[in-house]
Order: structure tokens, then C-alpha cells, then sequence
């Protein structure tokens, strides 16, 4: 297959104006930081993080701007999404979900709801605007 030889896993991507979302199973991030927020969650699965130095399992997990982490799908297919810090929904994560901390591993149920808001955009390969429209009817409901 040369240069563009099969990737490992699947992967699906959606842009809008200050968010991204991203689905794979196989990502795998050294240690960095951006200046977006990032929310991942495992669909069917934990993936790892490594937050303050130390590697755990999260099935969900919101990490701040600036903040050092390092993530590995490990199998486990993720939606992993990007927020402009500064947008509208960025200052809500951080208001409602972070509370000031620089990380979140978020509960079971909390979990749970945010796979039923994303999952589907990976499972019925509608266009990007349609997925964002159902998770913002979805976030209304």
C-alpha cells in the first residue's frame, strides 16, 4: 500500500467554528498542552490519561487549556473534542464542570449521557452540520 498504508483503527472527525471532535481507537499523545479545553470519552471503553504525571483509566475526563496531559485510546473507541477556551461553551465546562480545578474524570451517569449525545455522529456517518445540530437539540432536551 506504499505511503498510505491501512491505519490501525478507525477515525472520524468533525470541524465547527470552536469545537472539534475527533473518533479513533488508536490515538496516542505524548505529553503536551493547548489552548483548548479537551473532553474525551471512552464510547466502549476507558481510555488512558496521564494528568499531574500519573497514567489512569477514564471513561470521561474535561482537561483545561494549558494544562500538560498525555492520552492513549488504547482500544477503546474515544470521542475526543477540543473547545475554544474562550467560547461560549468553553466558559461553561469550565464554570459547570472543572470549577476551577485543571482536570475532571467525570462520573458513570455524566458518561453515560455525554456517549447518547455523541456516539451517534460516529454510528450514522450523517454530515458534520447534522451531528451538531442533533447534539445541540440533544443538550436541549
Amino acid at each position: 500500500m506504499g505511503a498510505h498504508a491501512r491505519l490501525p483503527g478507525r477515525i472520524r472527525g468533525f470541524l465547527w467554528p470552536t469545537e472539534f471532535l475527533v473518533f479513533s481507537d488508536f490515538l496516542v499523545a505524548e505529553p503536551h498542552a493547548h489552548s483548548a479545553l479537551q473532553l474525551s470519552v471512552g464510547l466502549d471503553g476507558s481510555p488512558r490519561v496521564q494528568l499531574a504525571g500519573e497514567w489512569r483509566r477514564a471513561r470521561a475526563v474535561l482537561i483545561d487549556t494549558d494544562v500538560v496531559h498525555a492520552f492513549d485510546c488504547d482500544g477503546a473507541m474515544t470521542a475526543i473534542g477540543w473547545v475554544e477556551g474562550e467560547s461560549r461553551t468553553g466558559r461553561e465546562l469550565r464554570a459547570r464542570v472543572l470549577a476551577g480545578r485543571p482536570f475532571a474524570a467525570l462520573d458513570d451517569a455524566t458518561s453515560d449521557r455525554l456517549v447518547g449525545r455523541v456516539g451517534p455522529a460516529l454510528l450514522d456517518g450523517g454530515p458534520c452540520a447534522q451531528a451538531y445540530d442533533r447534539g445541540e437539540a440533544r443538550s436541549r432536551s
